[in-house]
């Protein structure tokens, strides 16, 4: 993504980073959510669909909104790994 827009590798590392801190930060309180309701299921698909939203809408971003592409990877990213709480 990053070398098809002529970018520097460090935003795109920077997004992972701070969207695996925040999934860091966010999985406890997810799990203690997920054990309280007892519907795994639904916050799987919820998380899940958000996640491929996200990564679907990026290919229409035009790429004078590259804030907003990262934007919207970090969301898909959060998403993806913070559903690993609800999968397990």
């Amino acid at each position: 993504m990053v070398e098809d827009l002529n970018k520097d590798d460090f935003l795109f590392d920077l997004t992972v980073a701070l969207a695996m801190l925040a999934v860091a930060a966010v999985s406890p309180a997810l799990g203690a959510l997920s054990d309280l309701h007892s519907s795994k299921k639904k916050y799987l698909v919820i998380f899940t669909l958000a996640s491929v939203v996200c990564l679907g809408l990026i290919p229409f971003v035009p790429e004078s909104l590259f804030p907003l592409i990262l934007l919207l990877f970090a969301v898909s990213l959060f998403m993806y790994e913070a559903n690993m709480v609800f999968y397990n």
